[in-house]
């Protein structure tokens, strides 16, 4: 089951983007999958909407990558 394993916002002072980083489990020699998205944030959202909104994509996208992952039963 994919999970969020990093989320990091990468530009302080121009446009808002942040780095999502999923964990898909690992392959058959034992190395870590990994997929990353970068989200922009919109320049007339707030800090705490921002959050919220990075928050809402990474889990949308969650949802999205666990139909790539082969279940493990």
């Amino acid at each position: 089951m994919p999970y969020i394993q990093e989320l990091k916002k990468t530009n302080k002072n121009g446009p808002r983007y942040f780095k999502i980083k999923f964990n898909l489990g690992k392959d058959s020699n034992g190395n870590p999958i990994t997929r990353t998205s970068i989200w922009v944030a919109p320049p007339e959202l707030c800090e705490e909407e921002i959050l919220q909104n990075v928050r809402q994509t990474a889990k949308a996208y969650e949802k999205v990558l666990e139909g790539f992952v082969p279940s493990s039963n």
